[in-house]
């Protein structure tokens, strides 16, 4: 926990994590574009089950959803 945020951080480079962010990632519609433009995605953050990838266009949202703005 930090700054009263309650997080779970998937290590990409470690299996079991890559294979949690390939699960969201190829069953969540928000990659799409994504996938289209030949990107992956990361960093990727998931708040109440909505993610959000375009993490720095969503500050605010992401912040608001947190509870710090």
């Amino acid at each position: 926990m930090q700054n009263n945020v309650e997080f779970t951080y998937y290590d990409i480079d470690d299996e079991e994590g890559k294979k949690q962010f390939y699960q969201l990632r190829e069953t969540n519609p928000i990659y799409d574009p994504i996938k289209a433009a030949g990107k992956y995605g990361i960093p990727t953050f998931v708040i109440d089950g909505e993610a959000f990838v375009n993490v720095m266009d969503q500050q605010d949202i992401i912040l608001n959803k947190l509870g710090l703005k």
